[in-house]
């Protein structure tokens, strides 16, 4: 019965793919002409390993069953042939009989027996390992009609990855981005059509494995032409997550990240000192953190972000993903010249509830004045009196701090017990 391999070939050309690139994983698909008989898909070790498993489809005709096997692809081939044989300085050529118990014939004896595969030599250069054996899956379907392979792999996944510069005035951020899409096998991979999914999309996590691309061996590719550099177009929502299409073909060499300029964001930026604190009874002091607060024009994926303050690098963290003029805060740690000192006194104290009077005091030792947002969360029946704004978590105080100045605000927070 005439079967169509659609497996690696051990060469060294790249396989061209149509790669759905996600954060976490690749669904990888691929057209099949249409053939009598059985369609078989082969996938050497390496590419088998990164496989989410169950996720392999042939699509188009009726499949009736599928069978899964392991298969020595390369020593399968050498079987009839002659090898050699080593036997301490000795090397004399036998046949290569069986490949899956490495059973040979010595020619001078006609007898057969058993050898370790390091006892061996062969007359031209083997593969790498992880191309000598093969994952094979025969497809057994109704009728010849074109078919598309189709599975999920964690060989490729991309992130975005964002630089936040920021001026002395806050109007002059920039967000620039970067799509970072990897490659973790050993094999080139030329790719025709491919996107990038932005959101949240959960696979199987039990069992997984890592990632395949196939490639038909019945096609002969040519040497792809230069092609030109491939850029990201605006991203498309639909059922909850973003799709930006890859304008060109290109190449993702092996074990590489290639990098591609991704979005254009329209960014506003405020920057701030602050901190966010539960209700304490006793006094504290400490140092408030840098904060930014970032709205973007466009929606912006989950990804790492940057930040160079005023051509000084302050901090990296990790946003989720944030929606067009969403708002996204975020810290980069403390800054050593603003200061509070939250001086606490308790005014009464029974089994049914309790009065406290705070006294925060902030200080700025930089030349410029500052924008201070300090927050203080608690719950229960709390009553608030004084020089600070009731939230739903608790209370917020914020005002512009002088520069090389000091402000003080003062408040009453009563707790009922009953």
């Amino acid at each position: 019965m005439k079967r169509l391999l659609l497996g690696f070939l051990l060469m060294a050309s790249a396989q061209a793919a149509e790669l759905r690139i996600y954060p976490g994983f690749t669904e990888y698909r691929e057209s099949v002409p249409a053939a009598a008989g059985d369609y078989v898909v082969r996938l050497n070790q390496e590419q088998a390993a990164h496989l989410i498993p169950g996720t392999l489809n042939l699509e188009g005709p009726a499949v009736l069953q599928v069978i899964q096997q392991q298969r020595e692809v390369w020593l399968n081939s050498l079987e009839g042939k002659t090898v050699f044989l080593r036997d301490g300085e000795k090397v004399r050529p036998v046949e290569l009989v069986r490949a899956e118990d490495l059973t040979v014939r010595d020619p001078a004896t006609g007898r057969f027996f058993n050898v370790s595969y390091d006892r061996l030599e062969f007359p031209e250069l083997p593969p790498a390992p992880e191309e000598r054996s093969m994952v094979q899956w025969n497809f057994k379907v109704d009728r010849p009609v074109p078919a598309q392979v189709s599975y999920l792999t964690r060989a490729y996944a991309w992130n975005p990855r964002y630089t936040l510069e920021v001026g002395a005035q806050d109007s002059s951020a920039r967000l620039s981005a970067f799509a970072d899409i990897r490659n973790v096998t050993s094999r080139d991979v030329r790719v025709d059509k491919s996107e990038l999914v932005a959101g949240e999309v959960n696979v199987e996590a039990a069992n997984v494995y890592k990632g395949g691309v196939a490639m038909f061996e019945s096609q002969d590719r040519a040497a792809p032409a230069a092609a030109p550099m491939p850029s990201i177009a605006s991203g498309v929502e639909g059922s909850g997550v973003y799709r930006f299409a890859i304008t060109e073909a290109f190449d993702l060499p092996a074990r590489s990240t290639v990098s591609l300029p991704f979005l254009n964001p329209q960014v506003t930026l405020e920057r701030f000192v602050g901190t966010t604190r539960g209700f304490n009874p006793r006094s504290s002091k400490g140092k408030l953190d840098r904060m930014y607060r970032l709205r973007s024009d466009v929606l912006l994926p989950a990804g790492v972000v940057t930040v160079r303050d005023e051509g000084v690098l302050v901090g990296q963290t990790s946003i989720p993903d944030t929606a067009a003029r969403e708002e996204r805060v975020f810290g980069l740690g403390e800054d050593p010249d603003v200061s509070y000192n939250r001086e606490v006194k308790v005014l009464s104290q029974t089994k049914d509830s309790a009065r406290y009077q705070i006294t925060l005091t902030l200080e700025n030792a930089k030349k410029r004045a500052l924008r201070v947002e300090y927050k203080e969360n608690f719950s229960g029946n709390v009553t608030l009196e004084g020089q600070a704004q009731r939230t739903a978590e608790g209370l917020s105080i914020e005002a512009n701090l002088p520069a090389g100045g000091k402000l003080t605000r003062s408040y009453t927070l009563t707790f009922q017990y009953r």
